[in-house]
């Protein structure tokens, strides 16, 4: 049983963002609830990278640490629990979202943050699901360093534009290694992509990736006609879903792909619901940044506006500001 089932704050997702948000309203006073569904996107990394004095340390240790430090605010909840469903309701003449859990539990919060973050979609190839963050990656800036001099063939992943592998490829020839392949079908490579790879000496290799096995300096990659690659590393970037689609469709959201549509504070189109991390973009942003350190900024920066709108209210102040516009395309 949840310790109550009423909650100022309710913060859906216990990534960087989610608990960089319990831990800004626990200071604050404000009485929250941390479901976590134990899915996390950089489950199998052993390491985060380019944050603040953490360097190197794994998504789990700074996870359980954080966890920790939770227990020490009196006004911090935590469930293991994964949020399906949630719509906006009115308790005491005042808008709550009532919020219904995959264990049977409904809670009533005055606000809502989601911060559950994407689920990439590896299914086209076996084996990438696992492999990701022991042998195989999708970004350069988390994992390039590591890469360096190394073989590394990056696959080009039905479903993503063929640009984001050629300039991936491209990227990683000219920052760390001057062994870099790129596994595609060459009639998906035209005009100046061609160009561009010729000049900077990347191999195409012609095919599609239809299994990823091995570890790390011995990565196997079988393709479609059964031809064998190897190498020592693989980068690939899969399209992603959002990892909260029931939650997002039952409370309407607006939505750009597997992101939802926020404002400069985080609000949703939902006045009383909010988005951090990469579940979130602006509509100035084509799509949102997948670094720890930016989805800490983004909890902290949406849990402090979540807390002044809470302040407001108490003030009788309850016009919401202008909400993200809908993307229709």
């Amino acid at each position: 049983m949840l310790p109550r089932e009423n909650y100022e704050v309710v913060v859906i997702g216990a990534g960087a963002a989610g608990l960089e948000a319990a831990l800004v309203l626990g200071r604050q006073r404000r009485k929250v609830l941390v479901l976590d569904s134990s899915a996390y996107r950089n489950a199998a990394s052993d390491a985060a990278h380019m944050l603040l004095g953490q360097e190197g340390t794994a998504p789990a240790i700074l996870r359980s640490r954080t966890l920790e430090s939770l227990k020490d605010l009196p006004y911090v909840d935590y469930a293991l629990d994964t949020a399906k469903t949630a719509e906006v309701t009115c308790h005491d003449q005042r808008e709550h979202v009532t919020i219904h859990t995959a264990a049977g539990h409904t809670i009533v919060a005055r606000r809502l943050i989601i911060a559950t973050g994407q689920r990439d979609v590896c299914e086209q190839v076996d084996g990438l699901a696992e492999a990701f963050g022991r042998y195989a990656f999708h970004c350069p800036y988390c994992h390039g360093f590591e890469a360096s001099g190394k073989d590394i063939l990056v696959l080009a992943i039905p479903g993503v534009p063929i640009a984001k592998a050629i300039f991936q490829a491209l990227y990683l020839k000219n920052r760390f290694s001057s062994s870099v392949r790129l596994l595609t079908p060459e009639r998906d490579i035209t005009g100046d992509f061609a160009k561009l790879l010729a000049t900077s000496s990347i191999d195409v290799v012609d095919g599609e990736a239809k299994t990823v096995t091995g570890s790390l300096g011995e990565v196997s990659v079988i393709t479609k006609d059964e031809t064998t690659l190897r190498c020592e590393l693989a980068f690939a970037t899969p399209p992603t879903e959002s990892a909260a689609k029931e939650l997002i469709e039952s409370l309407d959201l607006n939505t750009r792909g597997a992101c939802i549509m926020t404002d400069d504070h985080g609000r949703t189109s939902c006045h009383l619901v909010f988005a951090a991390g990469d579940v979130a973009v602006s509509p100035e942003e084509q799509e949102p940044m997948t670094f720890v350190s930016q989805a800490v900024a983004e909890g902290q920066r949406t849990a402090v506006w979540v807390d002044q709108d809470l302040f407001m209210e108490s003030l009788g102040m309850t016009d919401p500001p202008q909400i993200a516009p809908s993307d229709e395309s």
